[in-house]
């Protein structure tokens, strides 16, 4: 294998292994997706026992399917991309974030849950292991109850994954671009959480990871960067000056430093992208790829039938209170002058407690079940969709904007200063979309402010991370109801993805503090998953300092 087709289950997976092999010798060594190996296995499964007519023969095959997949992920968390320890910094933790999709409908629209789906979730659960990360597609009204609970139970048992996708709401942020039904059924997610068609489509899902609090802190510095101490953005007005008159003219001005960054990303990556057509072309994987043969196209030269780049936007919970902070207690209550909340922003709020207390206790956030903020989050994210849809890619395809974060938001808070949201200096933003800690203590109020933004604005996928914690005394099948019944809940308000972190922040604590102890304990960043005793220090804290709500 793979010279001559496969034609049973073992020789199906040993086919893949060695193309996967190949395909991480000619490509990137990180995010490369194996897709939804659950569907092409499945027909292999079912030939196998079909021949076999013993109950105690059809039993063992089983035992031996799932040790053989068990085999296939050890292989596959086997293999670590090398980086330099400024990357580690970056992307604590992370390995090589091989994405498996398990789940979902079939192309013609079918219920696509199968043995081997609860196969690869056996040993998912059996293993917990960092990588491969698995995520989990769920159709509602056309995936069963049984088959969501049964991924909430392997989330309680690994605290970790894998994470959830709302199928409907996926396929809806997809819709503008017009893709063939079967193949928008059959999307697969590549590298965290990001949706591409699978075998037809080449997105380069994570072409930029762009920190949207630093347009915010150009928009209050007239496009200088308080950190860089640079003048980097275009003029757009003075808070010290009175430049701003109305909460819109900050908007504006916010959005140009925004649009600004966007335009340059979009310029950088264009270029390595025609650079990389040149140097480093990928025939192995464009002979896998719908369309290149035909065309006599490599994937790099756009040969995929659908072509496009994605962007994760980092910072929008903290983007949306700081906006709502300046809306608010400057525009509309008038309790506080635009250059006095700058000043104690620049300040670090340490000589203005009694604002620091106001800021973050007297405005609505996003995630408190304000539909104030959800408007406000609405508007950012219709802008970044717009501005990124402007733009055509090298390879002919358009750009795409997510808002998920794998580290990023702890790095990105290090270099930024403090936020009219009460942020202080150097603390971490909020991982991928999900509100601050302090936004409610009511986690329905987050899952209701989450489901309630537009899916069209955000066709790069969300990370939205929840903690919580089941009560010592709780048995087990209530605490996995009451799990279904947060993320059935979510779904069915239209909510796209949702990644749970079921343990406590005591035991965070104390693994930090004896790490020997807690050698396997698995945690979801924002995106991927990691070991919590490899993070770095202020990674582990952002951890610990998440908000946590009981079951």
């Amino acid at each position: 294998m793979p010279a001559h087709p496969a034609r049973t289950l073992d020789e199906a997976v040993n086919a893949i292994w060695i193309t996967w092999v190949g395909l991480h010798m000619e490509n990137t060594n990180a995010s490369l997706p194996l897709g939804r190996l659950d569907q092409w296995l499945q027909p292999y499964f079912e030939d196998d026992m079909a021949a076999l007519e013993i109950e105690k023969q059809r039993q063992d095959y089983i035992t031996h399917a799932t040790e053989m997949v068990a085999c296939f992920y050890m292989r596959c968390t086997d293999h670590l991309p090398l980086t330099p320890d400024l990357a580690n910094w970056y992307f604590g933790g992370s390995s090589s974030d091989q994405a498996i999709t398990l789940g979902g409908v079939t192309p013609q629209g079918t219920d696509a849950v199968c043995d081997m789906t609860y196969i690869f979730l056996k040993v998912t659960e059996m293993l917990s292991i960092r990588d491969p990360n698995v995520n989990a597609r769920f159709h509602p009204g056309i995936n069963s109850d049984a088959y969501l609970k049964r991924l909430c139970e392997v989330n309680l048992i690994t605290a970790a994954t894998p994470s959830l996708h709302n199928d409907h709401a996926v396929m809806t942020s997809l819709e503008e671009f017009n893709y063939a039904p079967e193949d928008l059924r059959n999307w697969s997610a590549t590298g965290c959480v990001e949706p591409t068609l699978s075998g037809r489509h080449i997105g380069h899902t994570n072409f930029q990871m762009l920190n949207m609090v630093a347009a915010l802190e150009m928009a209050l510095h007239d496009g200088y960067h308080p950190l860089m101490k640079w003048k980097i953005g275009p003029d757009t007005g003075a808070v010290e000056k009175g430049d701003f008159r109305t909460f819109d003219r900050f908007f504006d001005a916010f959005c140009e430093q925004f649009g600004f960054l966007i335009d340059q990303s979009v310029e950088y990556n264009n270029m390595l992208g025609i650079a990389r057509q040149y140097i480093r072309p990928t025939p192995l994987l464009s002979s896998l790829i719908g369309d290149c043969i035909e065309k006599g196209k490599d994937v790099t030269h756009g040969g995929a039938r659908y072509n496009s780049s994605g962007a994760a936007c980092i910072g929008l919970a903290d983007v949306t209170d700081s906006l709502m902070v300046i809306k608010k207690l400057v525009f509309e209550d008038k309790r506080v002058g635009f250059a006095e909340l700058k000043k104690a922003v620049d300040d670090n709020f340490a000589n203005d407690p009694a604002l620091y207390a106001m800021v973050t206790k007297k405005v609505p956030l996003f995630g408190s079940g304000s539909d104030e903020a959800v408007e406000m989050a609405d508007r950012v994210t219709w802008f970044a969709h717009d501005r990124y849809k402007s733009h055509t890619n090298y390879r002919g395809g358009p750009y795409t904007a997510g808002f998920w974060s794998m580290s990023n938001h702890v790095i990105y808070g290090t270099l930024s200063g403090a936020l009219p949201s009460g942020k202080l200096a150097g603390k971490p933003f909020t991982p991928g979309l999900t509100p601050e800690p302090h936004a409610s203590a009511n986690l329905l109020d987050n899952i209701r402010d989450v489901a309630r933004l537009n899916p069209r604005h955000m066709n790069n996928n969300i990370a939205f991370n929840v903690k919580v914690v089941p009560s010592g005394e709780d048995k087990r099948e209530k605490v996995i109801d009451r799990m279904y019944s947060y993320v059935k809940t979510y779904f069915d308000l239209g909510g796209m993805q949702m990644q749970m972190n079921v343990v406590t922040s005591e035991t965070l604590k104390d693994a930090m503090a004896h790490p020997e102890n807690y050698r396997n304990l698995l945690v979801r960043i924002s995106g991927y998953n990691a070991y919590f005793v490899t993070l770095n220090s202020d990674l582990q804290k952002e951890l610990i300092e998440r908000a946590e709500y009981g079951l």
